[in-house]
């Protein structure tokens, strides 16, 4: 099968290669699917299929495909059959949920008929063709509906048919009507439940793992449902009465989890290897049913936009959190890492002025102190600074850290998230601390990424924006307001008055003054009244001007004051004139390198130009660029050398796929070097955090790397992440790109509950000024011209991954497209059970002394805890990751540019990059070619490849000197000696001191 598909994508490159620039390949002609499903109709002649999202009607002895529906206006998912074989059901995604759709056959437009906020899936026909079961979460949990058919949409008519709090999913009815079938999920195990009369439970038959897809046989005594157990699909024959299980496997085949639509009483159609096949009950022989389908990938050239690498000042744009004082005439914040004050003259005070993280800054009811976290002790406390004394307290001490401290307003507590070791992008614990005795309350369990907390004005409840979930079976959700009763831990759920989804949660409200309630929604700032009665927010009104993209609210104490971000600008306004002025103050930064030129002796050099070493050379460094690489002579006195000549060296690495937080504080950086790592790609952040990283590291404030980030991952109007930007109208895109030039984001990351006519707006108003789009799916963002891809898998809002299937394989359209678009690929081994794999054979992988030194007792436990359990089912590991190894040796042979990332902090920063590296080795790619996935393919997909990613002269100096020769052992590249960031060096000693140490202060 490797082999097979080999030839396949080596065909793809010699085809690219006679046509030209792969921006030239226009059609492709594809004969295999990953993971699909079809129908059949009626008469048994003609099977419709959903290869790419798109409905196709196929003859049934197979032939050329006919394209239905169109993925770039709805994505269309199992398809169904009318009884009558008029038209199809399906499940299509538009605007952001899945609704169910009807089609006819032959012509015409597509209906939809079932609306609002809700996800409804997986249609099927009732046999009298008037109604149609599906599963939908629209009761808030997942339930199986029925929905009677009417000439017109609005009359259509719904009924819930199931009340559970499991899952019920996968609706299937029997021939005679009189029946229905429905998969209940579980914890380990699923349950194929059938109801009679459409309501009592008359069997329910239990297996492990997952059930998909329930498909009636013909008589009524049996079905077919296909089972998903240790990542293998397995297709199984179960009659009604007896509970007896026949699997219809056949040895290594690859089953895909949908509908097995019955030709007769001996034979179904199901999909299996990326194709249709039939197969026989009685002998278990399946014949292959062949299909070609043909799409256009018009990929138009852009330019992308020039970053400017100059020692030049610039003005600060990383400003985190500003707070407006109790009297509207100061307003505190983070920027370059310290605490700032600025008074109503724009008067600049520096509050604190040290190499930590201080953050996160309120003011005490009063005005005399502030609130705020610091890494100066090592991990992130609360602290106290006196504004008239200058004087420094430590009011807490947890293991795990804390963030975003909110005084109550009678200054006597102090509502705050406890992390969990995720730093503030994943699980928190809301708590509170009462000031006097030093007591430390939690209020709930753990919330997902829960946004800066607000007590409202009677300090009776703590609100922040957090992640609502209507199901279970997707982990998509509305951010909404979440309040909490300190004294009772009463929770109180409270939605936007239009229903949509508040903005990124990070610090984006809600702001209570007793009578109104302020928040972010979308691009803009809004207030709602508030009954306190129903605890419910009423009429709402924009409360901007309509221009900018409104972030970071904050409210004086009387109320007549908010503060927030707007674009790059901080602004004022009186509420009570509706008035904003421009109060950003003016603070700059300039880029770091080298002051003298010095030259390095280098004893072998990857240049990443070609597979092998320069040997005895000197490169020679002015600045920040390398201004010769020659073959090395004597150096007249005066001239620094740094002796490599028995030392490896090479472009500094790319890590392309990371999360970070400024609660992880300023460790952060110094990880990265001492890894190595010379730059990030960050797809999905506050781009505020990121900027205060890219400017902290830039001007050499903070140990660092070079910082390239995305600002929020674009997503729907459902998202999980407190960095995802739900969007509910273009304009909120419009405005999001308009930020993104005013920010200057390197790039977009656009998810998973993005319609597909927005990811089209993103991606063209996006190569308008010249910025990369990525995402997790990779179709149909290849006929926008989408320039890249997260992760082999990923997650992704089918419950399936339209990229590999269960067995973690993909196929010719996944394999074709990629390859003829030369997009680039992050495939993050190493969160698909890799880091865990290597941490089992290989021990000295977490001897490395950077991680040792870097990474405290507790977090190297959590971290090592995760990836030992993972570790217990090796054999599924280990047959996962062979997958993967075929499929990135056949993505890149058919010309996708494969780039190096990992997805921390799910497993260490910087100690993740080198383990997927050495998975990469075990592809087909050479040493060279795995060394290059973390410097020049890295650099072409961020477009600074003109500039970064490979040793020539005129290029910037980002380099890294180790020991070991690389190209026969790739775990050599961890024996880090020095790191060389914008030409300036860093020897691993200097990176390792462990700054962040207790530390004596004044006042403490």
């Amino acid at each position: 099968r490797f082999m097979h598909r080999y030839v396949i994508a080596s065909l793809t490159v010699i085809l690219v290669s006679v046509m030209g620039n792969v921006s030239t390949a226009r059609e492709v002609t594809l004969t295999e699917g990953t993971n699909f499903s079809v129908d059949i109709s009626p008469d048994g002649g003609t099977i419709v299929m959903d290869v790419l999202g798109a409905l196709w009607l196929v003859p049934i002895d197979g032939g050329p495909a006919i394209q239905r529906t169109d993925p770039r206006e709805i994505e269309a998912r199992l398809p169904k059959f009318s009884p009558d074989g008029q038209s199809i059901a399906f499940q299509g995604f538009h605007n952001g949920y899945w609704h169910i759709w009807t089609i006819p056959v032959d012509q015409g437009d597509a209906q939809q008929h079932t609306f609002g906020p809700h996800d409804d899936r997986e249609p099927d026909w009732h046999p009298d063709g008037t109604r149609i079961a599906f599963s939908s979460d629209r009761s808030g949990k997942d339930d199986i509906w029925d929905m009677t058919l009417a000439a017109k949409s609005e009359n259509t008519t719904l009924r819930q048919m199931s009340d559970e709090t499991a899952i019920n999913a996968s609706p299937a009815w029997s021939p005679d009507g009189e029946r229905l079938a429905y998969v209940r999920g579980g914890k380990g195990t699923s349950t194929l439940v059938l109801l009679a009369n459409q309501s009592d439970v008359i069997a329910e038959i239990d297996l492990p793992g997952t059930l998909h897809a329930p498909s009636w046989h013909p008589n009524g005594a049996s079905l077919t449902v296909v089972q998903i157990h240790n990542e293998t699909a397995t297709l199984n024959l179960i009659e009604v009465e007896s509970a007896a299980v026949l699997d219809m496997n056949r040895p290594g085949e690859d089953v895909f989890p949908f509908n097995t639509p019955w030709l007769d009483d001996s034979t179904f159609l199901y999909t299996a290897d990326g194709t249709i096949k039939k197969l026989n009950i009685a002998t278990l022989n399946a014949d292959t049913i062949p299909f070609e389908t043909t799409v256009s990938l018009d990929r138009t050239p852009y330019t992308k936009k020039q970053h400017d690498f100059t020692a030049r000042a610039r003005q600060v744009k990383g400003i985190l959190g500003p707070v407006v004082s109790p009297d509207g005439t100061h307003i505190a914040f983070t920027a370059l890492g310290d605490l700032w004050l600025q008074d109503e003259a724009g008067t600049l005070t520096q509050l604190t002025d040290d190499p930590f993280m201080d953050l996160d800054p309120d003011w005490s009811p009063d005005g005399s102190t502030l609130a705020y976290v610091s890494d100066r002790a090592g991990v992130m406390d609360i602290w106290m600074h006196n504004i008239e004394s200058g004087e420094a307290r430590k009011v807490t001490s947890l293991s795990t850290g804390a963030v975003m401290p909110v005084f109550s307003p009678d200054g006597q507590r102090i509502a705050f998230h406890q992390s969990t070791g995720n730093n503030g992008l994943g699980p928190m614990i809301p708590a509170v601390i009462d000031l006097a005795t030093g007591d430390v309350t939690s209020l709930t369990g753990i919330v997902w990424g829960p946004g800066r907390p607000a007590w409202t004005s009677d300090g009776q409840h703590i609100t922040f924006l957090a992640q609502h979930p209507k199901t279970t079976r997707l982990r998509d959700a509305p951010n909404q307001i979440m309040m909490i009763d300190p004294a009772t831990k009463e929770v109180t759920w409270i939605s936007a008055p239009d229903g949509q989804s508040f903005a990124m949660r990070h610090r984006n409200g809600p702001l209570w003054d007793g009578t109104n309630v302020y928040y972010v929604k979308g691009a803009d700032l809004w207030r709602a009244t508030w009954d306190d009665t129903t605890q419910t927010l009423g009429q709402e009104e924009r409360f901007n001007d309509g221009a900018g993209f409104i972030s970071s609210i904050a409210l004086s104490g009387d109320g007549s004051v908010l503060t927030y971000l707007n674009h790059d600008r901080i602004m004022r306004m009186d509420v009570t004139r509706r008035e904003a002025t421009d109060i950003t103050p003016d603070i700059t930064w300039t880029p770091q390198e080298s002051a003298t030129p010095y030259v390095i002796h280098a004893g072998r050099v990857f240049t990443g130009t070609s597979d092998t070493y320069q040997t005895d050379m000197d490169i020679v460094i002015e600045g920040n660029r390398i201004t010769d690489i020659r073959p090395h002579t004597d150096h007249p006195v005066g001239v620094d050398v740094i002796d490599a000549s028995d030392q490896t060296v090479l472009p500094g690495l790319f890590e392309m796929h990371v999360h970070q937080h400024t609660g992880l504080g300023e460790r952060q950086g110094r990880i990265w070097l001492g890894f190595g790592v010379t730059s990030v790609r960050e797809p999905g952040v506050d781009p505020y955090d990121a900027l205060e990283r890219k400017e902290s590291w830039g001007s050499g404030r903070r140990l660092g790397p070079r910082q390239f980030y995305s600002g929020g991952q674009l997503d729907g109007p459902r998202s999980f992440y407190a960095f995802s930007h739900p969007t509910n109208t273009p304009h909120d895109i419009d405005r999001e790109m308009e930020r993104a030039a005013r920010l200057d984001y390197d790039f977009i990351k656009t998810y998973t509950r993005l319609s597909e006519d927005d990811r089209n707006r993103v991606i063209g108003k996006a190569h308008e000024r010249g910025i990369p789009v990525t995402a997790h799916d990779y179709f149909p963002a290849a006929l926008f011209g989408g320039d890249g891809v997260e992760h082999l898998r990923g997650t992704s809002r089918r419950g399936f991954s339209p990229k590999l299937s269960e067995m973690n394989r993909a196929y010719d359209d996944v394999v074709q497209i990629l390859g003829r678009t030369g997009m680039t690929v992050v495939p993050t081994l190493v969160a698909r059970g890799g880091f865990a794999f290597l941490a089992k054979n290989d021990p000295q992988l977490l001897s490395a002394p950077q991680y040792q030194t870097l990474f405290a007792e507790r977090e190297r436990r959590m971290m090592e805890g995760m990836a030992f359990g993972m570790a217990r089912n090796m054999t599924t590991i280990t047959q996962r990751l062979q997958n993967h190894f075929d499929e990135v040796s056949v993505l890149d042979d058919a010309g996708a540019n494969i780039a190096a990332g990992t997805d921390s902090p799910i497993i260490p920063y910087g100690l993740a990059l080198h383990a997927e590296l050495q998975l990469l080795t075990k592809t087909k790619l050479s040493p060279a070619d795995v060394l290059r996935t973390a410097t020049s393919n890295a650099a072409k997909a961020l477009g600074v490849d003109t500039d970064l990613g490979t040793l020539e002269a005129g290029k910037i100096a980002d380099i890294i000197i180790v020991d070991g020769d690389l190209l026969a052992d790739m775990a050599d590249l961890m024996n880090i000696q020095q790191v060389i960031v914008n030409g300036v060096a860093h020897p691993i000693a200097s990176i390792l001191a462990n700054r962040a140490q207790p530390q004596t202060v004044e006042g403490e």
